[in-house]
């Protein structure tokens, strides 16, 4: 069920443009594929044609099989998520990263934390794993600038400061 879910989804995404240097690996008639929404062409007879040239005949009898079940991407998400919810199921559809900060869920969990950063706003990233009752795990403060401790550390590890000249005079270090 999980994968009629995923392709479900999938089949609702979206089409992004091929990278140049990815182009000329590429087929022309894949190309003009991928530049069209093929959703809005529903069962024409052009998009039936194109889909038997490039649809990989396992991906062909599993949308066979899901359509004899009466699974098929007609639907929207809003749709398979009343009907999943009704049937008990546990699902989740599959979700850009973007998308899983926002998500209820996840929020309610409290998957991801607000981290300070230098210019006095916030960013969110994940939370710890593990979270002890009346512990503050919590982020106390902006990340390190790129190289701020890096003179520290090299110190730390037996570094002379005629050892450090050179490495900035390389800019082997900032």
């Amino acid at each position: 069920l999980c994968l009629v879910v995923l392709l479900l989804c999938a089949t609702a995404g979206f089409a992004m443009p091929i990278a140049s240097s990815a182009r000329a690996m590429v087929p022309s008639e894949i190309q003009q594929l991928i530049g069209v929404d093929y959703r809005a062409l529903k069962d024409s007879p052009t998009a039936m044609a194109l889909k038997q040239q490039v649809l990989p005949d396992n991906l062909k009898e599993l949308e066979g099989a899901l359509k004899a079940i009466g699974i098929d991407a007609e639907h929207d998400l809003d749709h398979w998520r009343r009907k999943l919810d009704a049937a008990d199921i546990i699902w989740a559809p599959l979700m850009r990263p973007s998308d899983v900060v926002e998500d209820p869920q996840a929020i309610a969990a409290g998957a991801f934390v607000d981290v300070p950063d230098a210019e006095g706003g916030s960013y969110k990233a994940p939370a710890g794993p593990v979270r002890f009752p009346g512990a503050d795990d919590g982020p106390k403060g902006p990340s390190p600038a790129l190289g701020e401790h890096t003179l520290e550390v090299l110190r730390d590890l037996g570094y002379s400061e005629a050892d450090l000249a050179k490495l900035k005079e390389t800019k082997t270090i900032g």
